[in-house]
């Protein structure tokens, strides 16, 4: 096939990134036809040239191991890798395949790019070091080539550093070491892309700097735990997916001076593993968000800003964790299931119309005389392991027709009542290993 018969096939494939590597004699030959913007071409050889197997020399000019032997049934069958092959292939693999081990991560990130595969066969390859009869040939005209390799489309290792400039990436992302999006400058990840943090990296939003994270973005940590840190402005899609590795955690942090957004009708979908949204700045959370967790993952909404009053309305934990110490906290028709529940303490917390289905509320510390919870308008309890509302040192409280069904215990009440607001009335409690206990 004539290289302008296989650019013409290859351009009806539409593409972000797109890196070709060919190892075929000529293959220099189809660079000026296949590279393009977003485009990196790799040839073994320029297009005058032949592309020869593996000559068992090291750059060295000594005899070296590069054949592979296979014995099948007896039969020795000895494998002549191309000399380009072998070592584009080894740069990938961390080895040779006569078992020596081999470095390439020139940046030291665990990944390795497009230009690192690049750099080692060009100081590996003794048929273009020492005889000069194949001679790699790259076209790398958007310098994708440091930020993009076979597993990570998109690789990110540097800060992303401007004026008033956009980034916007999509696809599959790998986030290889710490990297800032710098102030005034804006990160976006666009619908469906797949974002791993990887080596316990994280990703810092300054101060006056954005993320963006559009419909369906999946935030990912390979190992250990994977941070993103506000310092700026976030705002979540329709729906943002979270996942990390048995015995890690994903956290994005939104720190003091910052703020995140999240529209109505968002979902936050833990995959695996514990999966927090920690707030410590301004949010918005909007009607109907769920909070939702796989089996075996958890999923927290830890709100750690005691500030001004909030509203939760309609939304739904499902294996989900709700804790906070805001100075006063409203949750209107929201539902609670399996596992987890309302982690409260310091201020003003009302509870109506609320469902919690294996799940609890618990409530403590609200040392100032006038702090009072409120748990009311049909709010009902099922199936809680423990108290399904339990209630601490809180001087006042109103708990007012509910229900409260088979849970291993209804309301517990320990050291609470110093106050002039203290009711529990009209309320359904059936069915619990014991309905009302009162410690003081």
């Amino acid at each position: 096939m004539m290289a302008s018969e296989f650019s013409n096939i290859l351009n009806q494939i539409s593409f972000n990134r797109l890196s070709i590597w060919m190892q075929q004699c000529y293959c220099g030959g189809f660079v000026e036809f296949l590279e393009g913007q977003n485009s990196m071409v790799l040839t073994a050889c320029q297009k005058c040239e032949l592309a020869g197997p593996a000559d068992n020399i090291n750059p060295y000019g000594l005899v070296y191991d590069e054949w592979e032997e296979i014995i099948t049934n007896g039969i020795s069958h000895i494998y002549t890798h191309a000399e380009f092959n072998l070592h584009v292939m080894a740069s990938l693999l961390g080895e040779y395949p006569n078992g020596d081990l081999i470095f390439a991560d020139g940046n030291n990130d665990n990944e390795i790019s497009i230009i690192e595969t690049m750099s080692f066969n060009e100081a590996n390859n003794t048929r273009y070091l020492l005889t000069g009869t194949e001679n790699p040939v790259w076209s790398d005209f958007s310098g994708i080539g440091d930020f993009i390799s076979l597993k990570y489309p998109t690789l990110l290792h540097v800060d992303l550093d401007g004026v008033d400039e956009t980034f916007s990436y999509r696809g599959i992302i790998g986030i290889s070491k710490n990297i800032h999006v710098t102030e005034s400058n804006q990160l976006n990840f666009m619908d469906n892309s797949i974002v791993s943090l990887l080596n316990e990296s994280e990703l810092i939003v300054d101060e006056n700097a954005t993320l963006v994270l559009e419909d369906n973005v999946t935030i990912h940590s390979e190992d250990g735990i994977g941070n993103v840190v506000v310092n700026g402005n976030l705002t979540i899609g329709s729906s943002l997916n979270m996942a990390s590795e048995e015995g890690g955690e994903i956290n994005l942090i939104i720190n003091e001076g910052s703020s995140l957004v999240i529209e109505d009708n968002t979902i936050l979908h833990a995959k695996a593993g514990i999966c927090k949204i920690v707030i410590n700045g301004d949010f918005t959370i909007g009607s109907n968000v769920s909070f939702l967790a796989d089996e075996g993952a958890q999923i927290q909404l830890v709100i750690d800003n005691p500030g001004p009053a909030s509203t939760i309305n309609s939304a739904v934990f499902e294996r989900g964790l709700l804790q906070s110490n805001q100075a006063s906290l409203n949750l209107n028709s929201c539902s609670f299931d399996v596992a987890g529940g309302v982690e409260f303490s310091a201020g003003n917390l009302v509870v109506n119309g609320c469902q919690f289905y294996g799940a609890s509320l618990y409530a403590a510390n609200g040392a100032d005389i006038n702090k009072k919870v409120t748990v009311y308008n049909q709010s009902s309890f099922t199936g809680a392991d423990g108290y399904a509302a339990h209630l601490s040192q809180y001087p006042n409280f109103y708990i007012h027709q509910n229900q409260f069904e088979l849970n291993s215990n209804g309301i517990g009440l320990f050291h609470c009542g110093s106050g002039r607001l203290n009711r529990v009335s009209d309320n359904l409690i059936e069915d619990n290993g014991i309905g009302i206990v009162v410690y003081h």
